[in-house]
């Protein structure tokens, strides 16, 4: 259905496979149905929607889906401070990984690609990417995980090189 636009289709999926008492959903399903959100013209109010019937039907959504769901927010919808407000509200309740910080480095990477391109013609004197890198360097990746002994060993090459390039 993502593939070809039509994301009605994957909502009413979604909405059937609820409604039917005896199928076991896996959480996985929540995933794929934002990452083919994302593939359509659908709004992120659709995607958002998706993830709250997750949240309010019980499903044990796991880290997969919350990554798909911080990805659709942060680098497709440019929802930067939505995103980051997801992973503050479950970062102690799902087991985030290396992957979940990389995708938070990338959009806060790509969020500040995106303000020097809409001030090109501007002095960017005035434009600080200071709290994106405050946000994801000092926030996520020291607070989080490097003084997380727990979580330290996800860190991986994905996690490193989005830190470089928000460096940059």
């Amino acid at each position: 259905c993502g593939n070809d636009k039509d994301y009605r289709m994957i909502v009413s999926l979604i909405n059937v496979a609820l409604e039917q008492q005896h199928v076991n959903l896996s959480p996985r399903v929540f995933g794929e149905a934002i990452t083919a959100l994302t593939q359509t013209d659908a709004g992120v109010t659709k995607v958002k929607k998706i993830w709250k019937l997750a949240i309010n039907n019980n499903i044990p959504v796991g880290t997969y889906e919350f990554n798909c769901m911080l990805k659709a927010l942060g680098e497709k919808y440019h929802k930067v401070g939505a995103a980051l407000d997801l992973y503050r509200q479950n970062k102690d309740i799902l087991d985030v990984d290396g992957y979940t910080v990389s995708i938070i480095l990338n959009f806060l990477t790509e969020s500040i690609q995106e303000k020097k391109k809409s001030h090109k013609n501007q002095d960017l004197n005035n434009t600080s990417p200071c709290w994106q890198f405050e946000e994801g360097i000092t926030t996520i990746l020291k607070n989080d995980f490097i003084f997380n002994e727990g979580r330290r060993a996800t860190l991986n090459n994905h996690v490193f090189s989005s830190a470089l390039n928000l460096n940059q």
